[in-house]
């Protein structure tokens, strides 16, 4: 029986991935990954994620971000630039 890789969707599965064409099927991303994503400091991620604006899963005690909320999170951004 193949072990699940919480990482990766199957191949040419629906979960886009905000983190770059290298890694298309990625699921997580640890949360310095996510914060160079979003384009902040590590601080401002940090503090944006204690305040609830970015949510979080844990995974054998390490805490990841999944790409889809990092998706979600640009796509309110530009909402609200668009509607500012």
């Amino acid at each position: 029986m193949n072990k699940i890789d919480p990482f990766y969707t199957a191949a040419g599965g629906s979960g886009s991935c905000a983190v770059g064409p290298e890694s298309q099927y990625l699921l997580l991303v640890n949360l310095s990954e996510a914060a160079r994503v979003l384009g902040v400091s590590r601080t401002r991620f940090w503090q944006l994620r204690k305040r609830g604006l970015i949510p979080t899963v844990v995974l054998e005690g390490v805490r990841y971000v999944r790409s889809r909320d990092l998706g979600d999170i640009v796509r309110k951004l530009q909402q609200s630039e668009v509607t500012a």
